[in-house]
């Protein structure tokens, strides 16, 4: 079994929402919510983010903290530059990563137990979530150092125009980027 660690990465400010990573959702800080998710299934768990506020609060929780760095700030930074950064730092036999995206809280938790599973027990190198009509969504990213190595890493190519995930899982979370998407998000938690 390939061993996958959970990744969350956070900036600490964004453009469209501001804070929209430690805005109050249902009570706690956006971020959180996927976080005790992931840690109810393993507590092998990183966090990347420049925000000292949430470090505090993820290093509390018990992830291990790979702090951003600075070449890699910024609004327009593809993950993929950031994940192959955290696989840089975390220890040699870990063979790739799943990404749970900060922003996404109703993010369902047996979808990232069956993203996981597949990340461990298939030679799938990429695992990406999509919408109902396959568009490339990210709520949950799987991805092996074999493939990572693989890729362009020129940071003014989108993520989407260089990605080529082997396996997609289909996922109706609201990845919240506005406050529109908070309200569906919250409407869409309350009809579950």
């Amino acid at each position: 079994m390939r061993k996958i660690v959970l990744l969350t990465i956070a900036k600490g400010n964004s453009k469209r929402l501001k804070n929209k990573n430690k805005i109050k959702y249902k009570g706690k800080s956006m971020f959180l919510w996927n976080i005790e998710k992931g840690l109810s299934i393993t507590k092998n768990y990183y966090f990347n983010s420049d925000d000292a506020e949430m470090i505090d609060a993820a290093s509390k929780l018990g992830l291990k903290i790979i702090k951003r760095e600075k070449k890699l700030l910024g609004h327009e930074i593809p993950s993929r530059l950031i994940f192959k950064s955290c696989l840089e730092k975390m220890p040699k036999n870990v063979d790739g990563i799943l990404h749970i995206q900060a922003n996404s809280p109703n993010l369902d938790l047996n979808l990232i137990k069956c993203a996981l599973k597949i990340m461990q027990l298939n030679k799938i190198e990429e695992l990406l979530t999509c919408d109902e009509n396959y568009n490339q969504y990210g709520s949950l990213w799987g991805i092996t150092r074999k493939r990572i190595k693989e890729y362009n890493m020129n940071k003014s190519i989108h993520d989407r125009k260089v990605i080529k995930p082997d396996c997609y899982l289909v996922d109706k979370s609201i990845d919240i980027h506005n406050i529109k998407d908070f309200k569906l998000s919250l409407k869409q938690s309350n009809n579950r």
